[in-house]
């Protein structure tokens, strides 16, 4: 590897960096925008189609922070259009691969603003891929990157991320376990649901959604908070939020964010409501009892149903006839699926490793530990940057194994030579 690796975890709704230095251990790398510092930088764009400023496109947080603090009348006079959503689909969707460079471009741009130095000349840059992504997924993303001033960067499965976060890699008899061992890998974002099957190291089943992850709870976060505002004096109405076009505003950012919260509050103590003063308006309180009613009677939302083609797409495979759906059974099927293809028991999988930040929802917890047992269950400390520092972690590892086989080949080329010249 060159000096400097540079590692980014491409997200629908956020995305992650990480580094490593000069052979140091791999460590988050984050771009403060718009307050955007914590973790990663939002997958957003925020495009002026109109006024004076057409072209000048905000951002991750600072795109937000415009759009959501702007006036009604100041942004149809500019023309102000939200985007987010957009990686998973570049292979599929001119606006999307659009999108994509669009973001990528200012994240490098700002990267470099800031003294980060990121270049092909000088950095090894890798980019995570969705697990099981199709070739022309994996052929888009590089040419992207490449357009974009990234360069010629190396693509890397998620779950090989996960994996490498979790061991010691000073430890070669844990590296060599930890690929050698049965391990079911979940990685639960705000953009999708994924589950692989790793045995020796290799890949025995990936499944991947974009729906099943975070979105479908972002649906019911918004429906939760329109039905709690009800009670108020101005209450939320769905009809209005569509025709004034803050639907998606309020679905893909605020309930975005309320889920996060709900989901980092109740990690703690799920018996504990949780309360929200949510939009500056409204007082919402939250309990674990209402999510699970809720997630195990959803209905999706007018506007999720426009904006996905719900009915149209999958309501015959997933939707009851009544039109619900249990959210948490939905989840429990395909992890029993992804077990049942890849022909490996759950009593055979010695590590169960939880990534993403809608881990963090206790019901994901909840149902593996029903399925593997709680003494297999590995939720990282940092779910959020964990693949981006796991995939820098990966090629090291790989780099010391091929060192390995180098010097053991020099040695017996050297007790050959000894033997017959």
């Amino acid at each position: 590897m060159k000096k400097r690796v540079i590692a980014v975890d491409f997200g629908s709704c956020n995305t992650y960096m990480a580094q490593s230095v000069g052979g140091c251990p791999a460590e988050e790398l984050n771009i403060a925008v718009g307050g955007d510092s914590v973790h990663g930088m939002k997958s957003v764009i925020m495009y002026r189609t109109k006024g004076e400023n057409v072209g000048i496109n905000e951002f991750g947080q600072e795109a937000i922070n415009a759009f959501g603090g702007t006036s009604p009348k100041k942004k149809e006079a500019n023309g102000y259009e939200l985007a987010t959503n957009f990686s998973s689909d570049i292979d599929v969707s001119e606006k999307s691969r659009q999108d994509a460079i669009c973001f990528l471009s200012n994240l490098l741009s700002e990267a470099n603003k800031q003294n980060l130095h990121i270049s092909p000349s000088a950095t090894d840059v890798i980019f995570s891929v969705p697990n099981g992504a199709s070739d022309s997924y994996r052929v888009c993303l590089r040419d992207i990157a490449q357009k974009t001033g990234w360069g010629n960067v190396r693509l890397l499965d998620r779950a090989f991320g996960a994996l490498c976060y979790y061991h010691d890699e000073n430890n070669d008899d844990d590296v060599a376990k930890m690929l050698h061992d049965a391990l079911f890998v979940i990685n639960v974002d705000d953009g999708s649901c994924e589950f692989v099957v790793l045995k020796d190291g290799s890949i025995k089943y990936s499944w991947s959604d974009m729906l099943w992850g975070g979105r479908l709870f972002d649906d019911l976060f918004y429906q939760w908070a329109i039905d709690c505002s009800q009670e108020s004096s101005n209450p939320i109405m769905e009809e209005q939020l569509i025709k004034t076009g803050k639907d998606f505003y309020m679905r893909c950012i605020k309930c975005r964010e309320l889920k996060d919260n709900f989901s980092n509050a109740l990690v703690k103590d799920k018996d504990c409501p949780y309360e929200e003063y949510f939009m500056d308006q409204y007082e919402l309180e939250l309990s674990w009892n209402e999510f699970v009613r809720r997630a195990q009677n959803y209905i999706p939302s007018q506007s999720f149903a426009n904006m996905t083609k719900f009915p149209d797409d999958i309501s015959k495979t997933i939707l009851y006839p009544d039109g619900t759906t249990d959210l948490l059974y939905g989840f429990k099927r395909e992890l029993y699926r992804a077990l049942d293809i890849s022909r490996i028991p759950a009593s055979s999988i010695s590590k169960v490793l939880l990534t993403g930040s809608c881990c963090n929802l206790p019901f994901v917890r909840d149902i593996c530990k029903d399925v593997f047992g709680e003494d297999k269950l590995i939720r990282c400390v940092n779910p959020y940057a964990a693949i981006s520092i796991g995939l820098i972690k990966y090629c090291k590892i790989k780099e010391m194994a091929m060192n390995k086989i180098q010097a053991w080949l020099c040695k017996r080329t050297s007790k050959l030579k000894e033997r017959y010249f």
